[in-house]
């Protein structure tokens, strides 16, 4: 079993981070917008809430929630929905993977 990052998501929180990865693919090159594509339709199918990321899913994540909440906050907009998914990410612990979420 390897070891990877454990975000657990609300459905709501699912939705933004999958708007987020969406949104966020034309900021990028295109093999990271593919990685991009990826993450988003590895969000959109959870089992449980749980998103396990390994340690590139875990930068591409930060990087596009950090450009999301960048541009709100220079609109003069809310940027608290990102700050409730960004801050647990930061803070995610490394666990064990079961086979059945690789």
């Amino acid at each position: 079993m390897e070891k990877q990052r454990l975000l657990k998501l609300t459905p709501l929180q699912q939705k933004i981070l999958a708007k987020v990865f969406l949104v966020t693919q034309k900021y990028f090159r295109p093999e990271q917008a593919e990685r991009m594509q990826d993450l988003r339709e590895k969000t959109q199918g959870l089992r449980k809430g749980r998103l396990y990321l390994n340690d590139e899913e875990f930068d591409c994540t930060v990087q596009s929630l950090n450009a999301i909440r960048n541009e709100f906050l220079e609109a003069g907009k809310n940027s608290t929905c990102f700050d409730n998914i960004l801050l647990p990410l930061l803070e995610s612990k490394y666990r064990r993977v079961p086979g059945r979420y690789r």
